[in-house]
């Protein structure tokens, strides 16, 4: 059962409103008061995105390559769709980046580090930041091996998987900002709609085993199972009429998943993860981010973080280099 309401989107998943949930507290009190707790407890969360993050959206959203914005702007959003922050991104680098290059081993020598591609090529290099999902990592053959204990910590973040399914509605609906599938959610399976401002593209969430079931049959199957799920929010008409589109993570070679999760038992994995190793190999992505885990934010701090100790690292090396030269001279 989907129990929908308003939320005031400010950062993230916010404090839901108390308006929008007069209505559905006298329709099904226990659910919704329920639902409250949940809201509650993803309210004091880390926000969706890390603060230090949203000037590289709001960035973004400036790009002149962007379309003009078509509906009201929230915090966060970025005019133009996602795509447009790593395009932004990858504009400031001082050389293109590479598709379709698989990286099949990492090897230490004793002027930096080479990177061998799947091609046989061999990039030479004075440090690497490591910032593929660990599925991919996991795949890298590396030279020395890598540590006991990063490979632990790399077997202690199994990929989680979030498939989203994407419907552009035939017409503007009347419905709260999010519904949630309070059973599914009490089981664990996280299951979320999410309708944007403009009331005609709404986003379908769902996690877990039950998600990945979903796609390994097929999209056709898994767009059809996300159309029951409009159907039963809007009717069989707005369901049927909406283009769709879903996220196959699990499906991309490159990622086979979402983002990586980690027991409890095993909450110091993140920062073991995120350590380098011999002051050569860095290690980045959303994965060894702490604070902001599982997102976008917590990727580009990762990798902020990862340059910045790359440039400490250059820095000693001119010092030493110049005392050096300062001795025999």
């Amino acid at each position: 059962m989907y129990v929908t309401t308003d939320v005031n989107k400010t950062a993230g998943f916010s404090r839901t409103s108390t308006a929008g949930f007069s209505q559905a507290r006298r329709q099904v009190p226990h659910e919704v008061q329920e639902l409250e707790r949940l809201m509650d407890r993803w309210t004091n969360a880390p926000s969706l995105f890390a603060s230090s993050a949203l000037g590289l959206f709001r960035e973004a959203a400036r790009s002149p390559n962007a379309p003009p914005s078509t509906g009201p702007e929230t915090a966060g959003e970025i005019v133009g769709g996602s795509a447009v922050l790593p395009a932004a991104m990858a504009s400031a680098l001082f050389s293109p980046v590479r598709y379709d290059t698989p990286v099949v081993a990492v090897t230490q020598t004793v002027r930096g580090v080479e990177i061998r591609l799947a091609s046989s090529e061999v990039v030479a290099a004075d440090h690497v930041i490591v910032a593929a999902p660990l599925s991919a990592v996991a795949g890298i053959a590396f030279d020395p091996p890598l540590p006991n204990w990063k490979s632990e910590a790399i077997q202690a973040l199994p990929m989680g998987l979030l498939t989203k399914f994407s419907f552009l509605l035939p017409r503007p609906v009347e419905l709260g900002s999010f519904a949630i599938d309070l059973e599914a959610t009490r089981s664990g399976h996280l299951h979320l709609a999410h309708l944007d401002g403009s009331k005609t593209s709404m986003t379908i969430i769902m996690g877990g085993p039950t998600a990945r079931g979903l796609m390994a049959t097929s999209t056709e199957t898994a767009i059809a199972f996300g159309r029951t799920i409009v159907a039963a929010l809007v009717d069989e008409e707005t369901a049927r009429k909406a283009r769709a589109t879903v996220s196959d993570w699990d499906g991309d070679p490159y990622a086979r998943g979402a983002y990586a999760v980690v027991n409890p038992r095993n909450s110091g994995a993140r920062r073991l993860y995120d350590r380098a190793i011999d002051d050569r190999i860095f290690f980045a992505g959303e994965a060894s981010d702490s604070r902001q885990p599982g997102t976008v934010g917590g990727a580009v701090l990762a990798g902020a973080r990862a340059a910045q100790q790359i440039a400490n690292s250059l820095k000693a090396d001119i010092r030493s280099s110049l005392r050096q030269k300062t001795a025999f001279s």
